[in-house]
């Protein structure tokens, strides 16, 4: 194998997507991928972020459906080679 060729090899495996995860409801260990249009990213900062608004959305729905801000849902964003359903 060429050295280019060795080099593209090395970049493509340690390409990692984020997946944002949605367990419903918190605590129940019931994970899947979150029901977005896009639930992967190329960085760890840009699925944090959509994580967090969608973290933020759900606790804003609490809030005004009286449940004393407590969120239904928990978002977390894990790299594409972890799975967090049990």
């Amino acid at each position: 194998m060429s050295p280019t060729a060795r080099r593209i090899h090395a970049c493509a495996i340690v390409t990692v997507l984020w997946v944002v995860w949605v367990e419903q409801p918190v605590g129940s260990d019931q994970w899947s991928v979150a029901q977005i249009p896009a639930p992967r990213f190329a960085t760890r900062e840009a699925c944090e972020q959509k994580a967090a608004e969608l973290n933020d959305l759900e606790r804003s729905i609490a809030i005004m459906q009286r449940s004393a801000g407590e969120a239904r849902d928990q978002f977390s964003c894990l790299p594409d080679t972890v799975d967090p359903r049990p």
